[in-house]
């Protein structure tokens, strides 16, 4: 399925089950739709999964995009869609969009943050040094990350991002999210990897005092959640009633 929004084509899979919540999946910078397919396939309730631009299936922007504008096309895809209670299942960058999205509306109903950026202070150049290449090589091997994403290191993933993108990424990357925890309501889960370098477990922790949120620990890295997928569905299905 395909919504326009500024001028570009956002890819989105929505399967209407006839439930009042949607949940809705939000991947990480440089990933795709298809790493929370196999989560949104138990679902007994509507999912809306996406590609968020660039990747996946969907079309870079023209411009850069801020963090504002990626929850404003969120918001405007859910409202063309008419789901107004949401439940945010999200990885790394797609925190930012569910802390945003939550501390700003009142269309959250529960939140599974996973492995979220967003509460750290790292500075580009630190995000870009830590990233885990054999971990996206082989997530871009079975189609869950894009293969241009992948480099050799952090530091060629951000020279294949083209100026729009760089502009997108520094904008983004700068922002630390901490003061919008105190306007969050919503239900939280917290799911973190135990060694997980990109965003660290002190991150989780910190989430889960101010949100006052369960912390759920798996062993692993940044995508722990792929490595203890049983577990990581019966956690966020109970919390979630789906």
């Amino acid at each position: 399925m395909r919504f326009l929004y500024k001028d570009i084509e956002i890819d989105y899979t929505f399967v209407d089950k006839g439930t009042k919540i949607t949940n809705v999946y939000l991947h990480g910078w440089g990933g795709n739709q298809n790493i929370f397919k196999w989560v949104a396939d138990t679902s007994t309730l509507n999912t809306l999964n996406l590609d968020l631009p660039p990747f996946g299936n969907s079309q870079e922007p023209k411009e850069a995009w801020t963090l504002d504008t990626y929850v404003d096309m969120l918001n405007e895809l859910t409202k063309h869609l008419g789901l107004d209670k949401l439940n945010l299942i999200v990885h790394s960058f797609g925190g930012r969009m569910a802390l945003r999205l939550a501390s700003t509306t009142d269309k959250v109903n529960k939140m599974v943050l996973t492995d979220i950026a967003g509460i750290g202070r790292k500075s580009v150049i630190d995000y870009l040094k830590i990233a885990n290449y054999k971990w996206k090589k082989f997530l871009a091997k079975i189609g869950l990350l894009d293969d241009w994403f992948v480099g050799k290191t952090g530091s060629e993933d951000y020279v294949t991002l083209s100026d729009t993108m760089k502009q997108t990424f520094n904008q983004i990357i700068k922002v630390n999210q901490r003061k919008e925890l105190a306007k969050i309501s919503a239900p939280c889960l917290v799911v973190w990897g135990r060694d997980d370098n990109d965003t660290t477990l002190k991150c989780g922790k910190y989430l889960a005092k101010h949100l006052k949120a369960e912390l759920v620990v798996f062993n692993g890295g940044h995508y722990a959640f792929l490595e203890n997928r049983e577990q990581y569905l019966d956690k966020i299905n109970n919390f979630l009633g789906s």
